[in-house]
């Protein structure tokens, strides 16, 4: 099962390079030509412009977009992962050993900041996560929760749209439309990486039914169980380990340094119903689980402070004696997301439409450390704690109107958009338990709180929350 990537790839080159043996390349490529023309011309994109009817070829911002076979087509388990390989300008990267990074990876468009990039899913703003980037400040959407199978199609604008969306848009806007059509479908995946880690199996079933004359309801649900990688060498402090204790064994490897293991659930909910010939009801939302661990940095029982002498305090005791050859913190984070998004839209007359819509998202991150020690609490420090949490809710109320103006003196008509918006927001940190944030009886002598990530303290903790309109 190692080669089964490679296998794959194989057959479909050699079935790719077999099919096109039977036509002349200018016929090929007349015919591809054709078809793409086709495709551009008939999708309609409602990302970078108030009206519903424009398509690729007549938006006026460079607008790239992807079906959701494309997307399906990645191997990746993660949508950011699979958006990365098909759009220019678009990144992301997997930071190992770096806290939460190593799990919450915000996407930088055209190299700018993650929170100057605007996620929306079917036109509506998605809410932020509630992990703050170290590097950069930033707190962006965790684009990762939507469930891929459950996509109809990704809209990317390249370009700067704050004077249309807000400052949030400075980098531009990415438009995740979800999957409208009926049926039954589902899929399963199997890889691995040549090294022979990182087993990934993926699974995802999808229905949708048609309600009326254009209504519909669509259901998806997704799941994937990614085990963690390593690329990590012979470590440099194993061979003074070695030297100083000749009889203790330690292995070579004495961390992990590659992508996390990672375990998820996603469902997608996208409905909507006629009430009357100008009046629609629409509802869809979104729900995420994922558990997540990396390891951290080696603490040999030679260099690292942890193991300092505390018998003044503690007499007799040594943490030597608990963790012989050393530890290796295990860090990682219980995840939950949850979006909901219920509205009207229609027409007052021809010209004039109308979208109300209430939104409600929340993110939150609790996180939790095993494996490793307060050492300033001496013998009586536990060996797994529970750091904190974080909580990001978001409310928002939208009334948009669009007003489209026949005349003479423009070579299309007129369309004048308007409307108002309130949203609130409230960030919460939950303080960590006691042993987390402690600074124990030998607190002058060894490291306090737990080692490797610091439980949230008392002053740290609390509500925060402010209002927009």
């Amino acid at each position: 099962m190692k080669k089964f990537r490679h296998q794959t790839s194989i057959i479909t080159i050699a079935a790719a390079m077999a099919a096109s043996a039977s036509f002349s390349g200018q016929a090929f490529a007349a015919e591809a030509a054709d078809e793409a023309e086709e495709v551009i011309m008939d999708v309609i994109i409602v990302t970078g412009t108030r009206s519903k009817n424009r398509s690729v070829a007549e938006s006026m911002a460079p607008v790239d977009v992807l079906s959701g076979a494309e997307i399906a087509n990645t191997t990746s388990d993660e949508l950011v992962d699979g958006l990365a390989q098909l759009i220019p300008s678009f990144n992301v990267k997997r930071e190992a050993m770096n806290d939460g990074a190593a799990f919450v990876r915000p996407a930088r468009l055209r190299n700018l900041s993650p929170d100057q990039t605007l996620v929306m899913v079917n036109g509506k703003r998605l809410h932020r996560s509630a992990f703050i980037a170290g590097d950069s400040a930033a707190q962006a959407p965790d684009m990762a929760v939507i469930p891929s199978f459950g996509i109809k199609r990704v809209e990317v604008l390249r370009d700067g749209a704050s004077a249309q969306y807000g400052s949030d848009a400075i980098a531009g806007v990415v438009n995740i439309i979800l999957d409208t059509e009926a049926g039954v479908s589902a899929f399963a995946q199997y890889g691995e990486y040549y090294a022979g880690d990182g087993q990934k199996f993926r699974v995802g079933i999808k229905s949708g039914w048609e309600i009326g004359d254009d209504g519909y309801f669509v259901v998806s649900a997704e799941y994937t169980d990614a085990e963690a990688t390593s690329r990590t060498g012979p470590h440099a402090k194993v061979a003074l380990f070695r030297a100083t204790f000749p009889d203790l064994v330690i292995s070579d490897v004495v961390q992990r340094w590659g992508q996390p293991l990672r375990k998820s659930l996603r469902l997608m909910l996208n409905s909507k119903v006629s009430i009357t010939d100008d009046m629609s009801f629409y509802t869809f939302g979104t729900f995420a689980a994922g558990h997540g661990e990396s390891d951290f940095n080696f603490r040999s029982p030679i260099t690292s402070g942890t193991f300092k002498d505390v018998t003044s305090v503690f007499p007799g005791y040594h943490l030597i004696d608990k963790f012989p050859i050393g530890f290796t913190p295990l860090f990682g984070q219980d995840d939950r997301d949850y979006s909901i998004v219920t509205g009207i839209e229609g027409n007052i007359t021809d010209n004039l439409s109308y979208d109300f819509s209430g939104g409600y998202g929340r993110n939150e991150i609790v996180y939790f450390l095993n494996q490793t020690v307060n050492a300033s609490l001496g013998p009586d420090t536990p060996t797994k704690f529970k750091p904190g949490e974080l909580r990001q809710e978001e409310i928002n109320i939208n009334l948009d109107f669009v007003y489209t103006m026949a005349t003479d003196a423009f070579a299309d008509d007129v369309t004048i958009a308007f409307g108002a918006e309130r949203r609130q927001e409230t960030y919460s940190i939950i303080e960590g338990d006691t042993a987390s944030t402690a600074a124990g009886p030998a607190r002058f002598l060894a490291p306090t709180r737990s080692n490797g990530f610091g439980g949230f303290t008392k002053a740290q903790a609390g509500v925060f929350k402010q209002d927009n309109i």
